[in-house]
C-alpha cells in the first residue's frame, strides 16, 4: 500500500500521511455489510484519500501564493494594483484548475517550489521529456487564459493621450 501511495503521490512522506489517515478512517468506520473484496476496498479508500490530499495540497499552495502576493503588494502598491494582481491570480488559478492534476502538481513544483525538472521527473516516476512537455503545456495554457481574459485597460485622460499633458 505504501508503494502504491508513494507512486500515486510522488512523495513517500505524503504517502505515509495518507496511509495513516486511511488506517484511522477504516478503524473508525463501522461496517454493517461484509466487504466482498477487502483489498479492492482498501485500495479504493486509499485512492480517494490521495485525491483529497492532492486537493488540500493544491488549496494550501494557492492560499500561500495568495498570501505571498498580498504581502508583497501591501508593502508599496495601491488598491488598484492589489486588485489587478488578485484578478490575475484568479485567472491563473482557474486556468490551472482546467489542467489534469498531475500537470498541475508538476507545474507548481517547478514554478512555486522551484524544483528542477529532472527532480520532478524522479519524484513522479516519469521521463524528463514528459515533465518538460507538461510544464510547457501548463505555461502555454495559463498564458492563453491571461491573454483571452477580458480585463479593461486602465483609462487614460484625454490630456495625457497626446503626450503633452
Amino acid at each position: 500500500m505504501l508503494r502504491f501511495l508513494s507512486k500515486r503521490l510522488g512523495c513517500k512522506d505524503a504517502a505515509r500521511d495518507v496511509l495513516q489517515m486511511v488506517s484511522e478512517q477504516l478503524l473508525n468506520t463501522q461496517h454493517s455489510n461484509i466487504v466482498e473484496n477487502p483489498k479492492a476496498y482498501i485500495y479504493r479508500a486509499a485512492s480517494n484519500m490521495a485525491n483529497s490530499y492532492d486537493r488540500a495540497t493544491l488549496a494550501r499552495r494557492t492560499y500561500e501564493a495568495q498570501s505571498a502576493t498580498s504581502a508583497v503588494l501591501d508593502s508599496d502598491t495601491g488598491p488598484e494594483d492589489t486588485a489587478a494582481a488578485h484578478d490575475l491570480l484568479r485567472v491563473v488559478e482557474a486556468a490551472l484548475d482546467e489542467l489534469p492534476v498531475l500537470t498541475q502538481r508538476m507545474f507548481l513544483a517547478f514554478r512555486i517550489d522551484g524544483m528542477r525538472q529532472k527532480d520532478i521527473a524522479a519524484k513522479f516516476g516519469v521521463s524528463l521529456s514528459t515533465v518538460e512537455k507538461r510544464i510547457a503545456a501548463a505555461t502555454l495554457h495559463c498564458h492563453r487564459r491571461l491573454r483571452s481574459d477580458e480585463r479593461p485597460a486602465p483609462s487614460v485622460p484625454d490630456s495625457d493621450k497626446s503626450g503633452q499633458g
